[in-house]
């Protein structure tokens, strides 16, 4: 009732101003009218035709409709003369004048009354998703009831079971009703005629509730059209597949997505308000735009899901901006849907020719509107979603899950809240693909990705992030409350049965955890993680681990030792300096148990890494058993031995790529060495005085043009290959210059990286250029000063120019 209220009073304050404005638009025309009739210039006829076409599209919508009417048969007269291309007679402007005339005595005729708009036809697209869905299961086998209710537990569904269709009935109709019916007729038995109890019973339903049904096999279709025919929302067959429980999913969280944004480009303010009010009360987000020239940038901060526009517009038509819209590969398929009183056939078909999705005559009935729209909208997120998803699983492919990290990052940096990054890894998974298929390893996969969609909800970002990996963004979680969330979901994924009522099995999760400010960029926190699955999946698999874990954990013996076998430990640093020298004590973490073995009988330390020391050599443990004294050891640490640290930040290349168990050639190319590995000086004197520029582009050639040329100008030099390595070099040493390319490949876009350094408190002083041979319109221009970029300089670079803008910001 508020909301209507509100509504009702926007929308009447809104036709007090277009009653106020009426006078001044007819006297606009009338000027018009008497300056065509001196001058017979086309193009004040073409002015005052598109002055008619506004009162033609608007004054009914106003409670003026014999002005609408009679503004398009003025608008029709006029574009019959524009287009017979000839002077006008005597006998045109006799005729134009009566019409005029006619329009004028219209202006003053409101209608007594004026359509009431309300909502409550009309739903928000954005609905709350019932934490757990309450599913009712009719069925006469006890043991399938049974087993299918504990599986659907799994995935927060709580199920009731019934042997009475009555008690079902008389439960369904007490207070709050449950959000599925299921009922189970693929017993032996069972035919057509038992669904006629089913369509008596959903009659005498007090709600209108979504019915299932599990229907028995068989060449004769008559079973699963009867049950269609008495609403059965799906049928499945037994044994059910993850099928079953995606179509549950569907049915009980029917819209987890965020409001439709719609764009309303249109010169008539009132007008344009007037559907803006609507369609933010009907649950849109709404954004208006009165002024078509100045359309872009506002349309790529909103990046609307429809762009709703008048066809007749000053200083460019519906049609040219359409043309423009359509050059901008991110608008390519948006749709577009023209509102206007045009009511010639050749022009409609020329917008839907240019790429409109449909042409909508003004006035139109609000409701009408509405649907039209949302259907468009929702055809065009499905077919987003299907471009970006995973074809498998349905979450978001790795692209996007990347994407979505990164930005999700910034905003965490920006609020100052914390983010955790989870990958998620089926332990086994090749093993379960040989001994089952790998139409079973789908199902899995499948049913992985249901779980974590249940459990997650609204709370983060679900990935497919590999093979048989998945990542998940808990935007807003702790590491231990991540920890908490992550070890409920591995449990219950180790109880659900595969493949029920085929040759069951069960599978098992390990997960990693790295969380943020700890990490600042989408590489070091995922690369992190990684870390942190390799470990669970060292310890045994089936576990969550959180890296990096408090600094004071002593190490773990896992097995217990006996006389006559080894004991691995694993052990964390706790200095501030990690290194391994002799009589000293540190705590490491041994990755491979081939590399570092203890002989609980002897006591002696048997080192078998090659390169290290070999033999055996005495220890001592402490009487807390916490530490491991080394005597007479040799400083060089054993290659498979990485050092676990808080902080990866004050590491050289060598011991991060360690500390994250990376190859050596996949070592983090970005910290000094850059992104070739030796493209950044060996002798690079983090203390110089000189000022420090950080350049970042994908083309080795033009990294080394830009360097050379500021090291011959007195400048220290850091280049990376990408975004990811510019924001993490940008990071570690803090210069005070950034360039960077606009079109980068792979990872971030040059934009998105201005964004991100602006936005990190570190970061926020530092000044931009961006280099472009591409983005070189007034267009990017805009963004880039949006971005918070300080110069812009176009490709091929006029290096004395590079050189006096460097100079020129680092010293503003």
């Amino acid at each position: 009732m508020v909301a209507q209220k509100i509504l009702e009073e926007k929308l009447d304050s809104l036709r007090r101003e277009y009653e106020r404005l009426l006078p001044r638009k007819v006297k606009q025309i009338g000027e018009t009218w008497d300056l065509l009739r001196e001058s017979g210039d086309p193009g004040t006829l073409s002015l005052l035709y598109r002055l008619v076409h506004s009162l033609a599209g608007s004054g009914a919508t106003f409670g003026f409709t014999r002005l609408s009417q009679c503004a398009k048969e003025v608008e029709a007269s006029l574009l019959a003369l524009e287009e017979k291309g000839e002077p006008l007679g005597e006998e045109d402007l006799s005729a134009l004048g009566e019409l005029f005339d006619t329009m004028r005595e219209a202006a003053f005729q409101k209608d007594a009354s004026v359509e009431q708009v309300t909502l409550t036809s009309i739903q928000p697209q954005s609905q709350k998703v019932e934490t757990q869905a309450r599913l009712f299961l009719y069925s006469l086998d006890p043991i399938f009831s049974q087993q299918l209710r504990v599986q659907l537990s799994f995935y927060d569904f709580q199920v009731s079971l019934f042997a009475d269709l009555g008690n079902l009935l008389r439960e369904a109709n007490r207070q709050k009703p449950p959000s599925v019916l299921i009922f189970d007729l693929a017993q032996e038995g069972f035919g057509v005629a038992h669904l006629e109890p089913i369509y008596n019973l959903s009659k005498e339903l007090n709600t209108k509730i979504p019915m299932v049904f599990l229907l028995p096999r068989g060449d004769d279709a008559t079973f699963w059209l009867r049950a269609v025919q008495i609403g059965a929302r799906a049928c499945f067959s037994k044994p059910l597949g993850i099928g079953f429980l995606e179509k549950i999913h569907e049915i009980v969280s029917p819209n987890e997505e965020p409001p439709y944004r719609l764009m309303i480009v249109d010169d008539d303010k009132v007008l344009s308000n007037h559907i803006g009010a609507i369609m933010e009360k009907a649950g849109m987000d709404v954004l208006v735009i009165n002024e078509p020239t100045r359309v872009l940038q506002p349309m790529f901060r909103f990046k609307p899901d429809l762009i709703l526009m008048d066809l007749h517009m000053p200083e460019c038509s519906g049609l040219d901006l359409a043309r423009v819209v359509r050059q901008y590969e991110d608008f390519v398929s948006t749709p577009i849907v023209y509102l206007s009183s045009e009511t010639q056939v050749n022009k409609r078909l020329e917008a839907l020719d240019l790429g409109a999705d449909d042409f909508l005559i003004k006035p139109i009935q609000y409701r009408y509107l509405y649907f039209s729209l949302s259907s468009r909208i929702k055809r065009a997120r499905q077919l987003r979603t299907h471009i970006l998803a995973d074809g498998l699983t349905g979450q978001q492919n790795h692209t996007t899950l990347w994407r979505r990290l990164g930005e999700e990052l910034v905003k965490a940096s920006q609020s100052r809240i914390p983010l955790t990054f989870a990958l998620v890894d089926i332990d086994n998974f090749h093993e379960i693909n040989e001994e089952y298929g790998h139409p079973a390893g789908d199902r899995v996969l499948r049913g992985l990705a249901m779980l974590l969609r249940r459990r997650i909800r609204q709370k983060g970002i679900i990935g497919r992030y590999g093979g048989e990996e998945f990542g998940v963004v808990l935007v807003g979680f702790e590491e231990a409350e991540a920890l908490d969330l992550m070890d409920q979901i591995r449990e219950d994924f180790s109880e659900i049965v595969h493949d029920l009522d085929r040759k069951g099995f069960h599978a098992t999760i390990s997960v990693g955890l790295a969380g943020s400010p700890a990490f600042e960029t989408a590489r070091l926190l995922s690369k992190a993680a990684e870390c942190a699955v390799n470990m669970a999946k060292e310890r045994g698999r089936n576990q969550v681990l959180i890296y990096p874990k408090d600094r004071a954990l002593t190490f773990h013996q896992s097995p217990p030792a006996s006389d006559d076998e080894s004991v691995r430990f694993k052990v964390r640093d706790e200095s501030e300096e990690p290194e391994i020298r002799p009589d000293s004590s540190i705590d490491f973490l041994v990755f491979n148990t081939d590399s570092f073995n203890v002989h609980a009988a002897d006591a002696q330390v048997d080192f078998s890494v090659d390169g290290y020391a070999e033999g055996e050599q005495p220890i001592e443990l402490t009487d807390e058993e916490n530490t491991i004294s080394f005597e007479d050891l040799s400083e060089e640490a054993p290659e498979e031995a990485a050092v676990v640290d808080d902080s990866l930040a004050d590491l050289d290349p060598e011991e991060l790529a360690e500390a994250l168990d990376l190859e050596d050639d996949q070592a983090p190319d970005d910290v000094v060495e850059g992104s070739d590995g030796d493209e950044n000086d060996d002798d690079f004197d983090e203390f110089s005085d000189a000022p420090l520029v950080v350049v970042v582009d994908d083309e080795r050639e033009m990294r080394e043009l830009v360097k050379n040329t500021l090291k011959n100008n007195g400048f220290r030099v850091l280049v990376a290959a990408d975004g990811d390595q510019g924001f993490e070099l940008a990071l570690q040493h803090e210069p005070v210059l950034l360039i960077t390319d606009l079109l980068l490949f792979p990872g971030i876009h040059g934009f998105e990286l201005c964004r991100r350094v602006r936005a990190h408190p570190k970061l926020k002083d530092l000044r931009i250029m961006v280099m472009t041979g591409v983005y070189k319109s007034y267009r990017y221009r805009m963004e880039a000063r949006d971005a918070g970029v300080d110069e812009f300089m176009e490709k091929p670079l006029d290096l004395e120019k590079l050189v006096q803008n460097a100079c020129r910001l680092t010293l503003a």
